[in-house]
């Protein structure tokens, strides 16, 4: 391995952009917090099943673990290579098993400023313990009744109401309805 594949540095920023913390990825993976975190760290190089549950859970393919960040190249495309995606080649992550579905509209491209993203969330599924990262973020609902949580205040949407925040400001979703909620969010920079 070169000093430019850092695996444990981006197993732990894939994993606090999903506000995901270690205990919920061990159990998501099945391995304990402790190995993940030596991992994270950089004490220990995990094995390839290890870094394949790891990276199922947070959505990416383990090859995005094993890109060397110097060249920026491995799975990835360059960005001017791929300006489609098939349905069925969406890129997909689940957040608590079935709660919450992102999929990623545009293709995986190195270099890309900004992703679209397609949510569904299930009746009653929230993120109720807000989090932030770097970034803004617009948002439409296409479907349900959906609360976003911005800081303090709780804004209620419905279908074709629109959102956007700076993704600094502490946040969270809640989908209150009694039907799935589908919404189509940008993020820049891409966090997915």
């Amino acid at each position: 391995m070169t000093s430019s594949l850092n695996i444990g540095k981006k197993i732990r920023e894939l994993r606090l952009s999903r506000n995901i913390n270690l205990r919920e990825l061990s159990k998501l993976c099945g391995i304990s917090a402790s190995l993940i975190s030596q991992i994270e760290n950089n004490r220990v190089t995990p094995s390839i099943k290890t870094l394949k549950k790891i990276s199922e859970n947070l959505g990416e393919k383990a090859s995005f673990f094993l890109e060397d960040e110097e060249s920026g190249k491995n799975s990835h495309q360059l960005l001017t290579n791929k300006v489609y995606l098939r349905k069925g080649d969406r890129k997909i992550w689940k957040r608590n098993k079935e709660g919450m579905i992102y999929e990623l509209l545009n293709p995986s491209l190195y270099g890309k400023k900004m992703e679209f993203v397609y949510l569904k969330m299930q009746p009653g599924y929230s993120i109720d313990e807000l989090f932030t990262h770097e970034g803004e973020e617009c948002g439409l609902i296409l479907q349900g009744h959906v609360q976003l949580l911005l800081e303090d205040k709780i804004y209620d949407l419905n279908v074709g109401d629109s959102v956007y925040y700076l993704s600094t400001t502490p946040h969270g979703l809640r989908n209150i309805g009694e039907n799935t909620a589908h919404a189509i969010f940008a993020i820049t920079p891409p966090s997915f």
